[in-house]
């Protein structure tokens, strides 16, 4: 959804609402007053954090500073509710404008820097589940306690530059102050497991990973139809690799809070399949890349075919790979996908080194004629 920043909230130095809840009354809760007073000490935190970017060489923001900046609440426009927020940092001062030479910027620049930083804040949170690189600590601070005072069915809504907007709902607003916990942090990357349900309304999927945790995931709006289609699918061979931002608590994948794509992907059950479903979820130690689905496949693929062994050990490679093992009466076979138009197999005998051959392969339909010499079928 988008909003149009020529109605009534372009007023308000934030742009942002309150919506659900007691807010649908187009009203402002007495107790939610409080969150205006969060809000303005996050502003405030984060126009001196712009302000001493500009003043390299002082120390102390000047006398009067958050008085200066802090936030007003003039009024509450409907839609649900509007805050209508000012500052007397709107008042220009003496204080020059910012120009190519450096002078720093004005009172009312710094507002709306901060104004910026406020929105963009919370938009990097419901999007990534983190608030942006370099966020000011004291402001980080503020943060984490801001609309703790709302019911689970209320949140605010701020709008990006482009008019779209951004719900900061409570299942986020969760998940992010559990992230800022000892032996918690945000991830960002690959996760694999099969749906096994997709909430509708709440925007969330339920993922079962490979070792039988179920993790939720949710997703942005244009990706329902992906999820839904993703769960229709026939057969227990189809899975999901889902990208975007997790949560991480104790050393293991426990959410996912901002899903940007999905893809299908077909594996077998049993333990390969439960092994390439392992290796496309990101290792957290960081000592495995992650393998990617279309390699999953091709892998899947070889694997299912006559003239070869079951039971290999699977390792991932470089830039997403995969590595097929066979182990016996010293002979070490290879399988190496590093790309589904480069497939490579190594046969080594550690009584005959002579003995050792190679293959490479630009397509599969030319592994499949020849992978049963690769194991002496």
């Amino acid at each position: 959804m988008t909003h149009d920043p020529t109605d009534g909230a372009a007023k308000s130095l934030l742009q942002m609402k309150f919506d659900g809840g007691r807010f649908e009354r187009n009203a402002f809760p007495a107790s939610a007053l409080a969150e205006v007073s969060r809000l303005s000490r996050l502003f405030v935190a984060l126009a001196e954090d712009l302000w001493r970017a500009d003043h390299p060489d002082r120390v102390r923001v000047p006398k009067g500073f958050g008085k200066r900046f802090e936030l007003f609440l003039s009024d509450v426009a409907p839609g649900s509710a509007i805050p209508v927020l000012g500052s007397a940092a709107l008042i220009e001062g003496p204080v020059g404008h910012l120009d190519i030479d450096g002078t720093p910027r004005s009172d009312r620049e710094l507002a709306a820097a901060a104004a910026s930083a406020v929105s963009d804040a919370f938009i990097s949170i419901v999007r990534n589940g983190a608030l942006p690189d370099g966020f000011p600590e004291k402001a980080k601070r503020e943060v984490s306690h801001l609309f703790s005072s709302l019911d689970p069915s209320e949140y605010p809504v701020f709008w990006g530059h482009d008019g779209e907007e951004y719900d900061y709902t409570f299942p986020i607003r969760s998940t992010f102050v559990d992230s800022l916990a000892p032996g918690s942090r945000m991830g960002t990357g690959q996760v694999a497991g099969r749906l096994s349900g997709v909430d509708a309304d709440g925007r969330i999927g339920h993922l079962r990973m490979a070792d039988g945790s179920v993790v939720s995931a949710r997703y942005l709006p244009d990706l329902f139809e992906d999820f839904r289609e993703a769960l229709a699918m026939p057969g227990h061979d189809t899975h999901v690799v889902l990208s975007g931002s997790y949560l991480v608590k104790d050393n293991r994948i426990s959410e996912l809070v901002s899903v940007d794509e999905i893809s299908a992907v077909q594996l077998p059950s049993g333990g390969a399949g439960n092994r390439l479903l392992e290796l496309m979820t990101d290792d957290l130690d960081g000592e495995c890349d992650t393998v990617t689905p279309e390699l999953a496949e091709v892998a899947c693929e070889v694997l299912a075919e006559d003239n070869v062994p079951e039971g290999p050990a699977i390792f991932p490679v470089e830039d997403g790979g995969v590595q097929l093992v066979w182990r016996g009466s010293g002979v070490r076979t290879t399988v190496t996908i590093t790309d589904v138009d480069s497939i490579s197999a190594r046969r080594f005998n550690r009584f005959d080194r002579s003995a050792t051959r190679y293959w490479e392969w630009t397509d599969l339909g030319s592994l499949k004629a020849e992978i049963g010499g690769v194991f002496g079928a």
